[in-house]
């Protein structure tokens, strides 16, 4: 018995702790949105915390017993405060049945009783979460607002190897091979003669098959129209299937194995190994464009509230009718020859599904426009990862992008690199040891929801990474006489300062961004590549903050530039 209940108490508390993970990674858009680092600090942030997952799970089952002492020892000091003393008289006579079925739900020795409760409590705050996802979709909250733009980051990390591995994570929680999972997992049960786990299974499995059409007709999200590297689905977009089979299927196997195996490390090897195929699944919507991220963490904490309740559930059933354990053993050798063509059975449905999806090539439809009708019709800003406005535009360039990247190389700028976890490092050492990096990645901004297509720099006389000139350029998918219309900002980081917003070092800009574009013209009008230019009224004097909150200012005059 003391054996379920601590069971039931790891159990909770991983859940909490993926609650805890998943909170976070809400609350860090900002930090996002801020370095700009896309995926790969998404990346680099899924392995701290799964780390510090190990670390909190060998905490807990090393000290087990004493953190059970205490929790009691807690519990029944709160039953003899004075406080507790009054509130409960004051409850017997004024509401005495609501005063018995509070009791009742605190008490350990009812099947409904503390464990529920703790249950409960644990699945009404996946619950909250799973509604807070929604309100900021409905609402346009900071999440809602972002959704588009970190698809648009996934998009800067796009490659064949990682198209494969995400292919590959998408295709493990497909509906048809979580049916053939769930089924090779109940015969596999059912040699083991797990009746009870079973039935369970077959609940948590069965509610989420129930809930995800239900959402979907109720919610009527439309799926994401760009970024889109597969087929899309039919169905709409919220919650993601995937995101909550991911947490019912796998989730359910992570318990069961973190039940049964004995040693204490392969118990949070386990859980780490779970819980980052449960994240990589989802993420894998993302990258493929087939969900926004909210539907993803919509999916997981509608799978977390299924999850739990059925584990609770599970856990009291074991507690308060226990199994007869019966004579008779299986023999080892059948259960593992079993277990083997199961795997086979799984590993082949996978990797048929895997062979069916295929990625598509993206599609970019250039609308041809009038210069006035696109002065008229654009947003002249760049955007922040919520879509707030930042610098407005100061460049508007007539030409295909090989032409503008020979423009700039001939200016003597460098065409920066991609916002990777690598160069960010090398980007971080440059800064500390005041090292020159010409290419050194710049912070996405984005335009239309998108992160920008290409960035230029050139570095100062002071040749560090600490200070530079640079600007950023997107695609507008507008041309004008089959000529691509390009848009850009410019400022000039002059050092570094902790930042205003997130407080780590980062660039700060001159708050003039009008000498950085004089600057700019200059050097540009000399390479001889320009056919003609002229400096045109955009915005009018406008002042503002960029995404790490320096302020800048300018007259909103932009250079019309024909190549």
């Amino acid at each position: 018995m003391t054996k379920n209940i601590v069971s039931l108490i790891v159990s909770l508390t991983s859940l909490i702790f993926l609650t805890g993970f998943f909170y976070l990674s809400l609350k860090l858009f900002k930090y996002f949105g801020y370095w700009g680092l896309g995926a790969s600090i998404i990346l680099l942030f899924i392995i701290l915390i799964t780390l510090l997952l190990v670390v909190l799970l060998a905490f807990i089952l090393h000290y087990k017993r004493g953190i059970k002492k205490i929790i009691i020892k807690l519990i029944d000091w709160l039953k003899s405060s004075l406080i507790w003393q009054k509130l409960s008289q004051k409850m017997r006579k004024n509401w005495p049945r609501f005063y018995q079925f509070t009791e009742d739900r605190l008490n350990k020795n009812l099947f409904l009783g503390l464990y529920f409760t703790l249950g409960l409590f644990v699945s009404l705050i996946f619950f909250f979460f799973f509604l807070n996802i929604i309100i900021d979709i409905i609402f346009k909250q900071p999440l809602g607002l972002a959704d588009l733009r970190i698809i648009s980051l996934f998009q800067t990390i796009v490659s064949d190897k990682l198209n494969y591995l995400f292919i590959f994570f998408t295709s493990l929680a497909n509906l048809q091979n979580v049916l053939v999972i769930s089924l090779t997992l109940i015969i596999y049960l059912l040699i083991i003669k797990n009746y009870r786990a079973i039935k369970y299974f077959i609940i948590t499995i069965g509610t989420g098959l129930l809930l995800l059409p239900l959402t979907k007709i109720l919610f009527q999200r439309v799926r994401p129209d760009t970024g889109n590297l597969i087929v899309l689905p039919t169905s709409f977009s919220l919650p993601s299937g995937h995101a909550l089979f991911a947490v019912c299927l796998y989730g359910f196997v992570a318990y069961l194995s973190f039940k049964n195996y004995k040693n204490i490390t392969i118990k949070i090897f386990s859980a780490a190994l779970y819980l980052l195929l449960i994240i990589f699944i989802g993420l894998s919507r993302v990258y493929l464009g087939v969900h926004y991220f909210s539907d993803v963490l919509a999916g997981w904490y509608l799978g977390l509230v299924i999850l739990t309740i059925t584990i609770t559930f599970f856990e009291l059933e074991n507690k308060f009718y226990p199994k007869k354990l019966k004579a008779t053993e299986i023999n080892p050798l059948k259960k593992y020859i079993v277990l083997i063509i199961l795997l086979i059975i799984i590993a082949f449905s996978v990797k048929n599904s895997f062979t069916n999806i295929k990625i598509i090539a993206p599609v970019t439809v250039k609308t041809t426009i009038s210069l006035n009708d696109f002065l008229k019709n654009i947003t002249p800003y760049s955007e922040n990862l919520f879509g707030d406005k930042m610098e407005p535009f100061n460049f508007i360039i007539i030409g295909d992008k090989q032409k503008i990247i020979q423009l700039f190389a001939k200016a003597g700028w460098y065409l920066a690199e991609p916002p990777t976890l690598k160069t960010f490092f090398l980007l971080s050492s440059g800064v500390a040891k005041n090292n020159s990096y010409p290419t050194a990645p710049m912070t996405p901004a984005f335009y239309n929801g998108k992160t920008n297509d290409l960035g230029f720099e050139k570095p100062t006389a002071l040749n560090s990474a600490r200070q530079r000139h640079h600007t950023r350029y997107w695609q507008s998918n507008y041309q004008i006489n089959n000529n691509e219309i390009w848009v850009a900002t410019a400022s000039f980081d002059r050092g570094v300062e902790i930042g205003q917003i997130i407080k780590l070092p980062t660039h700060q800009i001159d708050p003039d961004i009008d000498a950085e574009r004089e600057f700019i013209i200059i050097g540009l009008l000399k390479t001889g590549l320009i056919s003609s230019y002229k400096k045109i009224d955009l915005v009018g004097k406008k002042t503002g903050k960029n995404a790490a909150g320096d302020k800048f200012f300018t007259d909103g005059k932009a250079y019309l530039i024909y190549l």
